[in-house]
């Protein structure tokens, strides 16, 4: 009895059907938001902290190299690794400087957020290995630290977003 009323109706609103398509966009967008919306509630507040906290500790890891962009202390480190150019002192600490804002805006996601956090993570590792090679295994210790800090931001921020990483 209701299929047919059903049929009965669509069959009469035949000669309308842009009403129809505008119902349907309506109630798909109504179920997308609902979705979003509940999702979002869902989050925990751990997930949020961690993140937040996770994140503005390693942008504040990122701000010793910009003060030691021309202290002699800091550049008597790239002459040891054999650097001596300045060009690359500097390239380094303003995209340091740059990966540690993008990670703070909360209105910037996907790919951009994504390729800052695989910047990070290879500066911190290649500035464990350039470290280690200076000092010994206490050089690993600093960059070992913005490594934890930095896998916590990028789990967190996948989990707010609602999406998984392929080793998740």
């Amino acid at each position: 009895m209701l299929r047919q009323k059903i049929q009965w109706k669509c069959n009469k609103l035949v000669g309308r059907q842009s009403w129809i398509i505008s119902v349907i966009i309506r109630r798909q967008a109504f179920n997308f938001l609902f979705l979003y919306f509940s999702f979002m509630a869902s989050v925990s507040k751990k997930v949020k902290i961690t993140f937040w906290i996770s994140t503005i500790l390693v942008a504040l890891m990122t701000v010793p190299s910009v003060l030691m962009m021309n202290d002699p202390q800091g550049i008597d480190v790239f002459k040891q690794l054999g650097i001596t150019g300045d060009w690359f002192r500097y390239e380094l600490n303003i995209g340091k400087t740059l990966g540690g804002l993008i990670l703070l805006a909360p209105f910037i996601n996907g790919r951009l957020k994504e390729w800052t956090y695989v910047a990070l993570g290879i500066d911190f590792i290649s500035a464990g290995i350039a470290l280690f090679t200076i000092m010994g295994i206490v050089g690993l210790v600093f960059p070992a630290v913005c490594l934890i800090f930095l896998a916590l931001s990028y789990f967190s921020y996948h989990k707010i977003q609602g999406t998984k990483t392929p080793w998740y």
